[in-house]
């Protein structure tokens, strides 16, 4: 490893990011020689931090956590990657305690508020944009090859084999919507089936990766309602693959995409399950929806269901995620402003 001068102080939090990690010598003489040479960078030590957990060497970035705080208490990102690192360490209590630690250091820190809500039983309508961008910030460079081939994902040909299901023949749509399409595993499932296809993602990041299949006409960078209250176009398909595990409530979306649907326009998403009234956060930071909470959605926003089937969508630490793939149908009596 090149020799790294004391004055070079912001360059290793950098460094350790940058860098692939199975490159660095990783283990206690490294830490401790960086601790040592940068004993009050707390921008350095986080940042290492991160570059040992994303190796799996979570002892090692706890440690670096708690030297990034001791160096700088009011850094807020050090105690949410502290909590982190904890619960994955099966230490709830000790992360729980690490989420409010990064709250009181920034009040405005809405991805430790969600966490934290998550971990201690609390539902919340839905996930700041904040944590969502972050989320997929930090993932977009290894999501698929860990979503596709670490947990075996299996969304995006769920929805189609539920559309073959529906419609029979194997229909041709004309202007179809990939919403949350992330890196564009659901466009590359669908481009045979439409003639266009569009799609929209909060994350730059995953929209660049999406943009690289060439599988989209046209890509959307926001808020999935807003973008939909903004485009003029009318559609006859829409697609959420693993999008509403990121919001609890899902009626603006389902307003959204009622008022940008033809009559006969169909709506199919994947959902986690869940036995409770209409939607709860788990602690993995995900919502999961009861059935009955997505008929009487979609009732009321003039779709009818006209397919629901319970699936694996992916794997989980233990076992498979267990959800449901829905196919619903915009009713053409229905009329939504």
């Amino acid at each position: 490893m090149a020799r790294l001068l004391p004055s070079d102080t912001f360059s290793v939090g950098q460094f350790a990011v940058n860098h692939p990690v199975n490159r660095w010598p990783f283990g206690k003489t490294s830490y401790k020689l960086l601790i040592k040479l940068w004993p009050q960078c707390s921008l350095a030590l986080n940042s290492l931090g991160n570059a040992f957990r994303k190796a799996g060497k979570v002892r090692e970035a706890v440690l670096c956590y708690r030297r990034a705080i001791s160096a700088d208490p009011t850094n807020s990102d050090a105690y949410s990657n502290l909590g982190l690192a904890l619960k994955t360490q099966r230490k709830t209590q000790e992360a729980i305690k690490a989420l409010r630690g990064a709250i009181e250091s920034n009040p405005k820190n809405r991805s430790a508020k969600h966490m934290l809500a998550a971990w201690t039983g609390r539902t919340t309508t839905t996930a700041p944009s904040e944590y969502v961008r972050k989320l997929f910030r930090e993932y977009s460079e290894n999501f698929e090859a860990h979503l596709v081939g670490r947990l075996k994902y299996r969304a995006p040909r769920m929805l189609r084999l539920a559309v073959e299901k529906v419609v029979k023949p194997k229909g041709l749509f004309h202007n179809a919507m990939d919403l949350g399409c992330g890196t564009g595993l659901v466009g590359v499932e669908f481009r045979s089936l439409a003639k266009r296809l569009s799609g929209i993602d909060l994350s730059p990041q995953m929209i660049n990766h999406a943009a690289e299949k060439s599988v989209y006409d046209t890509l959307h960078v926001g808020d999935i309602t807003r973008q939909l209250s903004r485009i003029r176009e009318r559609f006859d398909l829409f697609l959420a693959a693993d999008v509403f595990i990121y919001c609890g409530d899902l009626c603006r979306i389902f307003h959204a995409v009622a008022r940008r649907a033809i009559p006969g326009a169909y709506f199919v998403f994947s959902t986690e399950d869940c036995q409770e009234p209409n939607f709860v956060l788990r602690d993995t930071g995900r919502y999961a929806h009861s059935p009955t909470y997505i008929q009487d959605l979609a009732k009321e926003h003039g779709f009818a269901v006209v397919l629901h089937e319970s699936v694996s969508l992916r794997k989980g630490d233990t076992r498979w995620a267990r959800g449901r793939v829905y196919v619903l149908k915009k009713e053409a009596q229905r009329a939504d402003r």
